[in-house]
């Protein structure tokens, strides 16, 4: 089945059904290489049949390949010609995944501590791809020297962790499809497959190289600034070659040492030092020490006849080749780099494999092996006969005349010469004689034994024999099964598991190591193992557990990964950042009558349209719909909230939030949209990403969209401001809350506060804070210049600064309790203008003077000014001073 999408909607127009009684489409062939990431899909089709209007250059296909996963393909080119058939087309098609190649560039720059995960993420964050099956393989700094495109970044992630790289889609029920990057890890063990010649190995060539050959190599590096090489001599005893006795003993020409020079060229502009050059030249002798042995291999597919399901082969598998028509016998282990081969179901296509990467198998045969093999060998005639006449397929007969009802094998004792004969279906045949009255030639037959011996000696190789099968019969045999248990060198003590999807090994090689894998046609993945060389266990799947109790835990160029059983959409860390969302829970968002009103005072989310706002502020603590505490904010494609964030040009944020249904519509699918835009509101450049279906009373997912402002953004004041917005993709509502912004490629542990919140806004049991100014000095005060007062707390230690309380004053009566004045003084003035004269406005009364106060601020006093005296100023005094 081939689905035709047209190239502009992405929407499947016409589907390619063949039926039992007549096809439309024929030899379907579908190319993929591991190597360089190619996949190309080739078929024939009929001109005139109603979907061949479809096939178009740019349309796109989908088509599924021999393990049932559908690849989407860019229709390359088409081919008219006639046949028997009549008017027929050719079509060739390209995997859909090189457009990656034409997608925004990455700019330059450096991801410390990334997975192959977050890796992946990150660069498919501006693609119509997304990552589907990352396999886990530690963690690397990522460096992009200069731009590069996402393609070209995915399969230098692919190489960096050493996984491969496949591209899928799934085809949804709505007739869209979805983009999937899958990062796999290869299995550099046996797959299962042995491809054995006669059976599905058509033929295989063998070449030796010994072109390069060297018994000792020179390591030379580049000049230095005054012209001088760099030799391994400093580091090496004196000597600027290393070599190598063995090979010397193979190759040496009549004890002459073979000689090669290595020029190391770094793969920067680094100085190279002489232990670099020494390293590098021994790893190089590792390779020119060695012959080059090519192998050339053609095999056959047996996968589709029926009964042989098992008998696969994909790209990225490990097999072995096996040819015993060689002596000594070949055995090869290879990597499948290429393989050809027709779309699913389809019974007449053809099958070829392109091989790589061998590795010739020498099989040693054990001791002990060898010695049951010399004794049967050496007896293997006497242990026939006795096995004969113990099996009672063998008769004896006794007299003068020979027998006439006789079988193959049958001994006849002539008793008057004492000879014994056996018939060999044709004649009876002289044996041996107990009497050597026959001829030295006929004794000589035997070997001069006379018979009684020889029969003793079958006797005796019976028992042998007998005694070499029972020990081998008792003994644990290489390679053979044990309820899934096998022992043998290459792989050492190994199990598995009936599915054939978890297997163990013990051996010397790996240490103790636990694979699994999800299929039996994908390559093994290591869970957990112990490394031998690091002495540690090392885990890499999904740990599981009713508790648990760690010691010291440490990450090393890392990040612990969480995932909620509750909020199952994305993985986030557990390390904490700052949230760069003011107000990220909506608490403090106003409502009006239950619309979002923006209000810059309290928070600065801005609405489009009418969102609204989901709010149970009441003294019960019950507010079931909201996600984090007691608001949340109800949004869809038309009416949403928003928010500018701070950023620098060219760094790289995670911005995440929580969704779920709405009451007020049956589901929704949740979007986050990141928008870079000038002063003038201009979109720039845009980001967005939707996710899974919410429905209302479901379970909350949380949704992540990592970006990165591009480098030559302005982020001044009138400049560029980056808008992030939520919402749906239609006009269904959804909830949105908990949101949060934070610096990197992954999300972090989000903190709602909610405690905060609640004691900020009087919840039942959390209770509101009484706030009780302090008083810091009182008495009544013209503040004139002799006059100067020390409050009991230094501004600077103050929360926000000093409250001057003034009153009303009558000359030569007193203070009065009325017509009051406050006059506010931040910590700012002491912290850029301590000592500095300030003007404070007061009011002598209802209908009086607007005057003002001059006083001196210093941080632990304040000092009066004689003008304060002077009417009508004489009329307000300083009566308190008050912590702000």
């Amino acid at each position: 089945m081939i689905h035709i999408i047209d190239r502009q909607t992405e929407k499947i127009m016409d589907v390619l059904v063949n039926q039992s009684d007549s096809k439309i489409y024929w030899d379907t062939k579908m190319t993929e290489a591991i190597e360089d990431n190619v996949l190309i899909f080739e078929f024939r089709m009929l001109a005139d049949s109603p979907a061949a209007k479809h096939i178009i250059s740019k349309n796109k296909l989908t088509a599924q390949d021999q393990d049932g996963f559908h690849r989407l393909f860019i229709i390359d080119s088409v081919e008219t010609s006639h046949d028997a058939n009549g008017k027929i087309l050719f079509v060739s098609a390209l995997g859909d995944h090189i457009e990656l190649a034409s997608d925004e560039p990455i700019p330059p720059q450096t991801l410390p501590g990334q997975t192959a995960e977050t890796a992946v993420q990150f660069v498919l964050a501006n693609t119509r791809y997304q990552p589907g099956q990352i396999d886990f393989a530690g963690s690397r700094t990522i460096t992009f020297d200069t731009y590069i495109n996402p393609l070209a970044a995915l399969q230098k992630i692919a190489s960096e962790f050493e996984l491969e790289l496949r591209f899928r889609v799934t085809v949804n029920n709505d007739g869209t499809i979805t983009r999937i990057v899958d990062l796999l890890k290869p299995d550099s063990v046996f797959d299962g497959k042995e491809i054995v010649f006669g059976k599905d190995m058509t033929g295989i060539r063998r070449k030796e190289n010994t072109e390069n050959i060297c018994t000792r190599l020179i390591g030379v590096g580049p000049a230095d600034e005054d012209g001088n090489l760099v030799t391994i001599a400093s580091v090496n005893g004196g000597k600027i070659y290393v070599e190598d006795e063995e090979a010397y003993q193979r190759w040496n020409n009549a004890g002459r040492h073979i000689w090669g020079i290595f020029e190391y060229q770094p793969e920067d502009d680094t100085e190279v030092t002489p232990q670099q050059l020494l390293d590098a030249t021994k790893k190089e002798m590792e390779k020119r020490k060695s012959s080059v042995v090519e192998w050339e291999v053609s095999a056959a597919a047996l996968e589709q006849i029926p009964g042989l399901e098992h008998e696969r082969v994909r790209a990225g598998m490990n097999v072995r080749i096996k040819d015993e028509a060689f002596d000594p016998p070949i055995y090869l282990e290879a990597r499948v780099l290429e393989t050809e081969m027709p779309e699913l179901d389809d019974p007449n296509g053809n099958f070829s494999y392109t091989f790589g990467n061998y590795r010739q198998v020498t099989v040693v045969v054990p001791p002990e092996v060898k010695a049951i093999q010399k004794t049967l060998y050496r007896n293997a005639n006497s242990w026939t006969a006795a096995k004969t006449i113990a099996e009672k397929k063998a008769q004896t007969f006794e007299g003068p005349t020979p027998p006439t009802q006789m079988n193959v094998g049958d001994l006849w004792h002539n008793p008057a010469s004492g000879a014994f004969f056996r018939w060999d279906g044709s004649a009876w045949v002289l044996v041996s004689d107990e009497t050597g009255k026959n001829t030295a030639a006929d004794t000589e037959k035997v070997n001069g034994k006379p018979a009684v011996q020889v029969i003793a000696d079958i006797t005796d190789a019976q028992q042998t024999a007998n005694q070499a099968k029972q020990t081998a019969d008792n003994a644990v045999q290489q390679e053979k099964l044990y309820n899934g248990v096998s022992i043998s060198p290459a792989d050492g003590f190994k199990v598995t598991r009936n599915d054939q999807l978890v297997q163990g090994e013990l051996n010397a090689t790996v240490g103790i190591r636990f694979q699994t894998r999800p299929n039996t046609s994908s390559p093994w993945q290591d869970d957990f193992y112990y490394d031998v060389n690091a002495k540690r266990f090392k885990f890499a799947g999904h740990l599981e557990g009713a508790s648990g109790t760690f010691g010291n835990v440490s990450v090393k160029g890392g990040d612990f990964m969480v995932q909620d059983d509750t909020i199952s959409e994305t993985k986030y860390s557990i390390v904490p950042k700052t949230n760069l969302f003011t107000d990220h829970s909506f608490e403090l968002v106003p409502s009006n009558n239950g619309i979002a009103a923006p209000n810059p005072n309290y928070s600065k989310w801005q609405v489009a349209g009418s969102p609204r706002v989901l709010s149970d502020f009441n003294q019960d603590y019950d507010y079931p719909d909201t996600i984090f505490g007691m608001q949340a904010i109800i949004v869809n494609s038309s009416n949403y909230i928003y928010q500018h964030i701070p950023y620098n040009p060219g760094e790289t944020y995670t911005v995440s939030a929580h969704f779920t249904g709405s009451e007020l519509s049956p589901s929704g699918i949740p979007k986050i949209l990141v928008e870079l835009r000038d002063d003038a509101g201009n979109v720039k450049k845009s980001w967005s990403k939707t996710y899974s279906t919410v429905t209302y009373g479901s379970k909350p997912i949380r949704g992540a969209l990592t970006f990165t402002v591009p480098s030559d953004a302005n982020n001044g004041l009138g400049g560029d401001v980056v808008r992030v917005s939520f919402m749906s993709t239609n006009g269904n509502w959804i909830i949105v809350d908990g949101v949060q912004c934070v610096v990197g490629a992954i999300p972090t542990l989000y903190d709602p506060e909610i405690g905060l919140w609640n004691y900020v806004n009087g919840v039942k049991g959390f209770g509101t804070r009484k706030f009780q100014e302090e008083i810091l000095w009182s008495g009544a005060s013209y503040m004139h210049g002799s006059q100067t007062i020390y409050p009991s707390k230094k501004i600077s230690d103050c929360v926000r600064g000093w409250v001057l309380v003034w009153s009303d004053y009558d000359p030569g009566v007193g203070v009065n309790n009325y017509d009051w004045v406050y006059s506010f003084v931040p910590k700012f003035h002491v912290n850029f203008h301590g000592g500095s004269g300030v003007q404070l406005v007061v009011s002598t009364g209802i209908g009086g003077t607007i005057a003002s106060k001059y006083v001196y601020i210093h941080n632990d006093k304040i000092v009066g000014n004689d003008a304060n005296q002077n009417a009508p100023l004489n009329d307000v005094c300083l009566r308190y001073v008050l912590e702000w």
